[in-house]
């Protein structure tokens, strides 16, 4: 099942974030494989879903120095529309990345 929905994929594009989300790859994977290593390993089993992983993923990304050097970069972002693009980057990841985030 797919997190991403076709609003999550609007913002990503029209606020430029894929291109800062590429630029950026490596640093916000590493967020990803943190938030599921840490779940895997305080979670218990099974192991963490995609699912699981949203809500701690959107909530380590929008403290990640990284992630908050994206959302000052976009100077007529109003701050109110962080948390949306910390869901709309955290769904993509889980998406597109999961292979990547879970391999430990």
């Amino acid at each position: 099942m797919s997190l991403t929905t076709p609003q999550d994929e609007g913002i990503l594009k029209s606020w430029s974030l894929e291109k800062d989300y590429a630029n950026n790859k490596d640093s916000l994977l590493d967020v990803g494989r943190i938030v599921y290593q840490a779940l895997y390993a305080f979670g218990g089993e099974p192991p963490p879903t995609p699912e699981d992983l949203e809500g701690p993923l959107i909530a380590a990304l929008r403290v990640n120095n990284v992630f908050k050097a994206i959302c000052i970069s976009k100077g007529h972002a109003r701050p109110a529309l962080y948390p949306v693009f910390a869901r709309a980057i955290a769904r993509h990841m889980l998406d597109y990345e999961w292979q990547v985030i879970t391999k430990v």
